[in-house]
C-alpha cells in the first residue's frame, strides 16, 4: 500500500510542474505598444526631460539642446531569442555635440537607465 500512494505522489507531483502559466515559466507576454504605436511627442517629452536633468559636469542644457533623437524597439543583448519585449531605446546628443547618451523607454514613456539592450535596427523612428 505505501508503494501505492509513494507512486501517487511522485506521479502529482511530476504532473503538477508540467503546467505552468508564463508568469511562472518566466516568459513575456506580447508588448503592447510597438514602434508604429509610439506616441513621438510623449516619447521626446519624456527623454528630454531626463537628458536636461542630467547636465552634466556643470553644462546647463535646456529642452531646445536635445536633438537628433531617434528611437528603437530594442532586444536585451543576453537574451534575444526572446525578441521584443516592449522596450525602446532611444538615442539622442546635445546641439553642441558634446554629448551623446542613449536611455530605455517602457511602454508608460517612462526612461530607465539599464544597460545590455541593442536597438533592431529596421524598427526605429526619428522624432525630432
Amino acid at each position: 500500500m505505501k508503494k501505492i500512494w509513494l507512486a501517487a505522489s511522485i506521479i502529482i507531483f511530476a504532473l503538477s510542474a508540467c503546467g505552468s502559466s508564463d508568469s511562472e515559466s518566466g516568459g513575456e507576454a506580447e508588448p503592447q505598444m510597438h514602434i508604429e504605436d509610439l506616441d513621438k511627442d510623449k516619447a521626446k517629452e519624456a527623454i528630454v526631460a531626463e537628458a536636461v536633468n542630467m547636465n552634466s559636469q556643470g553644462e546647463e542644457y535646456q529642452a531646445e539642446d536635445i536633438v537628433n533623437i531617434e528611437v528603437c524597439e530594442a532586444l536585451q543583448i543576453d537574451h534575444k531569442n526572446d525578441g521584443f519585449t516592449g522596450k525602446f531605446i532611444s538615442f539622442w546628443e546635445t546641439s553642441d555635440g558634446d554629448h551623446q547618451q542613449h536611455f530605455l523607454l517602457n511602454d508608460q514613456y517612462e526612461v530607465e537607465r539599464i544597460a545590455n539592450y541593442d536597438r533592431i535596427e529596421d524598427r526605429c523612428v526619428q522624432i525630432d
